[in-house]
């Protein structure tokens, strides 16, 4: 993970105490676009669970496991997302609470895009509002990259500007 993005996403994750259910904040929507876990999937040892150090978690029916399988991973969409505002080089759309108590800014390329579905479940959680703002292949940075393409250039640097401003 590129270093400003990660001091950005641990100084967000510890701006607000953490809230509950207990203070009345919402759990997140069910997300229907994945498709339906496998039984081996609902295992003690799946995910996570399988790499703790402190733990012998060993489930052989997880050996050759896969999930998703890679078939169906790249039509699995991301966290939900909806327009906000549509510029000519930008476009921002919301996640999170709807009313919110704070809103945070997921900004940057495909390597920040894919923390939306996690920033969404805390952003649930905590009662925040997301914005993001998202180029692929144009990270956010005063620097000048050399792609390859004019159109391909322009684009990102028309992105970066309309980010800026």
């Amino acid at each position: 993970m590129r270093p400003l993005l990660a001091a950005i996403f641990l100084l967000v994750l510890g701006l607000v105490p953490a809230t509950g259910a207990a203070a009345g904040v919402p759990a997140p929507p069910a997300r229907s676009a994945a498709p339906a876990v496998p039984l081996a999937a609902k295992s003690a040892c799946f995910g996570a669970a399988a790499r703790d150090p402190r733990g012998a978690c060993r489930d052989a029916r997880l050996d050759d496991f896969v999930y998703p399988r890679p078939t169906l991973a790249a039509r699995i969409p991301n966290s939900p997302c909806k327009p906000v505002e549509r510029q000519a080089h930008m476009n921002v759309c919301g996640f999170g609470a709807e009313d919110a108590t704070e809103t945070i800014a997921l900004v940057g390329d495909s390597h920040a895009s894919h923390w939306r579905a996690a920033l969404d479940v805390v952003a649930q959680e905590r009662g925040w509002r997301g914005l993001s703002m998202a180029h692929t292949s144009c990270p956010l940075s005063k620097a000048v990259r050399d792609l390859e393409g004019a159109e391909r250039f322009n684009a990102c640097a028309d992105w970066k500007t309309a980010v800026f401003a």
